[in-house]
């Protein structure tokens, strides 16, 4: 209810701030560069790099990166400060600025001064926020954001995967296109922010597996006295989330069933380990104390698929859901070696995404009669991963309700920050580039949208 609250005042605060022109901002150091087709790297010690793929650019063209101070941007950031508990920010922002929209995903990596990082402690943690412009039909906004970021100690530097989609040329005079990146301290144990140290496979990018995650418990690998027995101690390899028993209890990310089982009266209770891939390893989420099991071994699963039901089973002293992650160490999939980590350092922000196909109207690529079934697959533009393959139904749904009303014949899914490409398929047809084919995503500023297709 907080954040909701705290969203509603962001709109409230930004509508009339992307109605005002920015003031030029204090160029205090800067570098330009020309980046070729072939892609390339611009760099300003001390400040920032940026690299980029082949193929970022339709052409050759120059990049230029600078370090700014902007007293717009520090009042940006203030409007957001509550919505992600933000303690303190950087007093200059990076800008990185060319003529060409990009097409692919950036690399961003920010050296953090030691001043600034001796600031971080307890709870806290370094978090980098993109300028982001939003409109549709009913809005237009511009906010900070936060993106996602990885923060590495040893280097003492973000890295932050920025997409195109913060490039905009609503705050340059001359038409260019230019994002906007400052650094803040924010709450590290917060799901929807991400904490100092990321230490999860590359990409895996997990969802909250329930509707509202409040954390009732942290990880430990330290031991810390048991609920259950005051005189036993023992690590806390997982995060508690309190629930309701009955809660749904969602799939964190895609991946394969490997157990469904019950580890008795002083342990998980009931309990689902799910197997999940990216290119780079191999790791398990485990879901615990679940009143109902709703799937089987061997089953595969999307992120929001509903797996199971929040309970008291086993070591439980009120209904809860205890998930743990681990990273598996073993060039086998299922193998024994794998290291158990703080899974609220791999969690990301989502949006609920609801996809539609309404009763066609005319020339709608021929979708006829409520029911017929299409197979719906949906790629991540970045990576060209599958996240999703189901099928859809043609409904005559009215669209536009509220996002807590439940409405059991659409399809929702759970999608962190990105571009999403999708196809169709009615037997040997293939259908791509229709309307809705292709969709942004943006959990901070857009909690929950619906995609029509037509």
């Amino acid at each position: 209810m907080k954040k909701i609250f705290w969203l509603c005042t962001l709109f409230i605060m930004t509508e009339f701030a992307c109605k005002k022109t920015e003031n030029s901002p204090i160029d205090k150091e800067s570098i330009e560069k020309e980046i070729s087709l072939s892609g390339g790297n611009i760099s300003l010690p001390g400040v920032a790099s940026v690299d980029f793929v082949q193929g970022t650019f339709s052409n050759n063209v120059k990049v230029k990166l600078s370090k700014t101070k902007s007293q717009d941007v520090r009042e940006d950031m203030q409007n957001v400060s509550l919505l992600y508990d933000i303690i303190e920010e950087f007093n200059y922002e990076i800008r990185i600025n060319t003529k060409l929209l990009p097409d692919k995903m950036i690399k961003v990596t920010i050296d953090v001064p030691d001043s600034f990082i001796s600031r971080v402690s307890g709870d806290y943690g370094l978090n980098a926020y993109g300028k982001f412009n939003f409109s549709d039909s009913l809005e237009s906004i511009q906010a900070f954001n936060v993106l996602d970021t990885k923060f590495y100690g040893n280097r003492k530097n973000l890295e932050v995967e920025l997409s195109p989609l913060y490039f905009s040329n609503k705050w340059t005079s001359d038409q260019s296109f230019e994002v906007i990146i400052t650094i803040g301290i924010s709450l590290g144990k917060n799901p929807s922010v991400g904490g100092i140290m990321k230490n999860c496979c590359d990409d895996s990018k997990l969802t909250c597996p329930l509707d509202n995650c409040v954390v009732s418990r942290e990880f430990s690998s330290v031991p810390v006295t048991w609920p259950m027995d005051p005189n036993i101690k023992k690590p806390h390899r997982g995060v508690d989330y309190k629930g309701i028993t009955g809660e749904p209890v969602y799939a964190a990310h895609n991946g394969e069933v490997i157990e469904v089982g019950n580890h008795g009266s002083t342990g998980w209770g009931k309990y689902i380990v799910i197997r999940h891939k990216t290119p780079t390893c191999y790791y398990k989420t485990l879901y615990g104390h679940l009143s109902r099991q709703l799937v089987t071994e061997e089953q595969k699963v999307f992120r929001g698929d509903k797996i199971g039901e929040v309970g008291q089973t086993g070591g439980a002293t009120g209904p809860h859901l205890h998930f743990e992650y681990y990273k598996i160490n073993s060039p086998s999939p299922s193998g024994s070696k794998f290291d158990t980590r703080d899974p609220l350092q791999c969690i990301v922000p989502y949006s609920k995404v609801r996809i539609v196909i309404p009763v066609c109207v005319s020339g709608c690529l021929g979708f006829v009669g409520i029911g017929r079934e299409y197979r719906y697959k949906l790629y991540d533009e970045a990576t060209t991963n599958i996240v999703l393959d189901t099928t859809i139904k043609v409904t005559n749904f009215v669209p536009y309700p509220a996002c807590t009303t439940p409405t059991p014949d659409l399809l929702e899914i759970r999608l962190p920050a990105g571009t999403y490409v999708a196809e169709l398929r009615y037997g040997n047809i293939v259908y791509t580039g229709f309307f809705g084919s292709r969709f942004q995503v943006v959990p901070g500023l857009n909690p929950c949208q619906y995609v029509i297709i037509s």
